[in-house]
């Protein structure tokens, strides 16, 4: 159920009570133009709109600056919004972006333009112009023509499309994949990535390059098909087919 708060007259109150109740129609002649209203669909400003489960725990909770809802009341279109995701009564998501669209009673929301998502549990930021979010899921799809980019303190990367599991902390990136670690510097170019965030690892099961440098110099490059490196012990286990280059010494 979809709840929202705003500082709006009672008609908007009611509104909200009724749809609680599952009740789309209104009775009696006083309510004539209210009714002509909600079937023309509502909007409200400066909003807040929130999402529970089953069990009555909250699952999200978005402000907006403009909320406009469908006739059948079963979408709304928001402008300028932000928010957070929940997890157990915790927020472990913070999302902010131009445009956004609530879908299938809220399970599904839909967020456009300067995109920005927080994880509050690993500092992992992520930046992109479109995703798909189903909070009751736990995972949000990142894609769009300028791709994302994820940015955390082991690591910096972007790609065409990305995958996060809110649950277990996991990113799968795909397409032109560039990622950095920082320390020390070694670069991955793939087009198939993992990166379990709370492990520190990053895993490649595609053909990738690694590149490492040095006061900015390259010192050697690998190619290869199956890689894992640990961003903690700073140690990259390779398997599968192996070309090692060392530039520094030739």
């Amino acid at each position: 159920m979809m709840l929202f708060k705003n500082k709006v007259s009672a008609i908007f109150l009611c509104f909200l009570l009724i749809s609680c109740q599952g009740n789309n129609s209104l009775r009696g002649k006083d309510n004539s133009n209210f009714k002509r209203e909600i079937e023309q669909g509502l909007v409200l400003y400066n909003a807040t709109l929130e999402q529970s489960n089953a069990d009555g725990k909250i699952l999200w909770r978005l402000t907006t600056k403009k909320a406009t809802y469908t006739q059948d009341k079963k979408t709304a279109v928001l402008e300028d919004l932000k928010g957070n995701l929940f997890e157990h009564g915790k927020i472990i998501l913070q999302v902010s972006a131009k445009r956004g669209e609530i879908k299938n009673d809220g399970k599904e929301i839909y967020l456009s333009e300067e995109i920005i998502a927080f994880d509050t549990r690993n500092k992992a930021e992520f930046k992109g112009q479109e995703v798909m979010w189903k909070p009751d899921e736990h995972f949000m799809i990142m894609t769009g023509e300028k791709g994302i980019k994820a940015n955390h303190t082991k690591l910096v990367a972007s790609a065409k499309e990305a995958k996060y599991n809110t649950k277990d902390q996991v990113v799968e990136l795909s397409k032109n994949i560039v990622a950095n670690t920082k320390n020390p510097p070694l670069q991955l170019k793939t087009e198939h990535l993992y990166w379990k965030i709370p492990d520190n690892k990053i895993i490649g099961n595609s053909f990738l390059e690694m590149v490492r440098y040095k006061d900015k110099l390259v010192t050697d490059k690998i190619k290869t098909n199956q890689a894992e490196v640990d961003l903690n012990t700073n140690i990259a286990v390779i398997n599968g087919d192996v070309e090692y280059q060392s530039l520094k010494p030739p």
